[in-house]
């Protein structure tokens, strides 16, 4: 089990919504990338994203979250945050 960082920007207009929403579900797979498009699939309805945006939802494994925010690489202050586990 993989716990997995998600952030939305704040742009969208249910963002914090979704965040509640997904926080704590398990997205199960054989590989990564299928959990990884499990959540993406359900993000892009949930926000409803139907074509390639510039501001879309972003997915970070603990360390590369960490090293992220502590780099000041990401503006907290864009972004609603939540978490979710992968199964693979």
């Amino acid at each position: 089990m993989q716990t997995v960082i998600v952030l939305i920007p704040i742009s969208f207009g249910n963002a914090r919504k979704v965040c509640e929403n997904i926080q704590t579900n398990t997205y199960t797979a054989e590989k990564q990338l299928g959990c990884c498009n499990l959540l993406r699939t359900e993000l892009n309805q949930a926000l409803g994203i139907t074509d390639e945006v510039d501001e879309c939802p972003m997915f970070f494994d603990m360390n590369d979250f960490m090293d992220e925010c502590n780099d000041q690489l990401i503006n907290m202050g864009n972004y609603f945050l939540s978490y979710v586990n992968f199964s693979y």
